[in-house]
């Protein structure tokens, strides 16, 4: 099927189906009929097999309130890097609004590795214009391609580690946004941590599980915030032995908060974290944390790329690899009196 053909059965003119074609996100044309026309290419392939040919780029874009320099993008990056080079293509990075990238506008690259949250409505456009991979994120449909943490078997291993040095007493430790919303990591995380919780028949203290809504995103509020949850705990009949936190940062925090209030980790609070970012050895003591594999999952990416310009009509996946247990100083056996 050609532009013409496409023209004729929308029943709009070759000009506009070209200034679409050209032009994704051109406001020349009303979304209405710029949707009506990509789902037609989408459906038909078109927009694989005619937009000029291949680049033989792929796009890793960032949230543009993401540090692309920061160590933890930088290891999907390199897996990223390794297997398009394999491919025969080259990575170009952008940390600008996706909505307003350059890289698919201009027709810059065959496909997009994004790392980012964005609503579902902008997700399903993305995914029509261009072959989309999301990495790093749960949103709660299967909106493109995606690959994501392995959560599960993560929280199971650090479960496994904190069971055997004889806790039992296990909280969990997120922080909410400004505005209170969830996202999909958090939410994926603390519902594994609840479920494992019940199939383990361990007790379940919802004051041990524990995700506060920062009033302004900053460091300082957020610290503050952990402190006080830490304090919150130890007001408790029970206190809880360890902790599991949604990531390195809040587990840093943790670790830092109990130091000022003379709570000994490992031996009053085992912590561990999620992420195994370089952070956890610089902390006092060294963190304990769920390692996911990120140069894995950014070679996954790609793979998912690739099988989506072979193959446009395929199903939509989301896949992830195992994670590991990088046990270092921040837990310990279960103190007896």
């Amino acid at each position: 099927m050609n532009q013409m053909e496409i023209a004729r059965k929308l029943k709009i003119s070759q000009t506009t189906v070209s200034l679409v074609l050209n032009n994704p996100s051109t406001i020349k044309v009303s979304r209405e009929k710029r949707q009506k026309i990509m789902d037609m290419m989408r459906d038909t392939s078109y927009l694989l097999k005619a937009s000029r040919g291949k680049t033989w780029n792929i796009g890793y874009i960032l949230g543009s309130d993401m540090n692309v320099e920061n160590n933890f993008y930088n290891r999907f990056f390199l897996g990223i890097q390794k297997s398009s080079m394999e491919a025969g293509y080259h990575v170009i990075v952008d940390n600008e609004n996706i909505c307003n990238s350059r890289l698919i506008t201009n027709r810059k690259v065959d496909g997009i590795i994004l790392a980012d949250k964005l609503s579902t409505d902008v997700f399903k456009d993305l995914a029509r214009e261009i072959p989309l991979i999301l990495l790093n994120y749960s949103p709660l449909e299967t909106l493109c391609d995606t690959v994501v943490p392995d959560n599960q078997g993560g929280i199971i291993k650090a479960f496994n580690h904190l069971i055997e040095l004889g806790h039992c007493r296990i909280a969990f430790l997120g922080i909410l946004p400004p505005g209170g919303k969830i996202d999909g990591l958090l939410r994926d995380r603390k519902n594994i941590f609840e479920n494992e919780s019940k199939l383990r028949g361990l007790p379940i203290n919802q004051d041990f599980i524990q995700t506060p809504t920062i009033k302004i995103a900053s460091a300082d509020e957020t610290e503050t915030l952990i402190s006080e949850t830490l304090a919150f705990w130890m007001n408790l009949p029970e206190f809880p032995t360890a902790a599991i936190c949604s990531n390195d940062l809040y587990a840093a925090m943790l670790l830092r908060a109990a130091a000022e209030k003379h709570v000994k980790v490992p031996g009053d609070l085992s912590v561990i974290g999620i992420d195994n970012t370089d952070k956890c050895e610089c902390t006092y003591p060294a963190l304990t944390s769920i390692d996911h594999n990120a140069m894995e999952m950014g070679s996954l990416a790609v793979e998912l790329f690739l099988k989506r310009i072979s193959n446009p009509a395929r199903f939509h996946v989301k896949t992830s690899c195992d994670s590991a247990l990088v046990i270092r100083k921040s837990t310990g056996p279960l103190k007896t009196k």
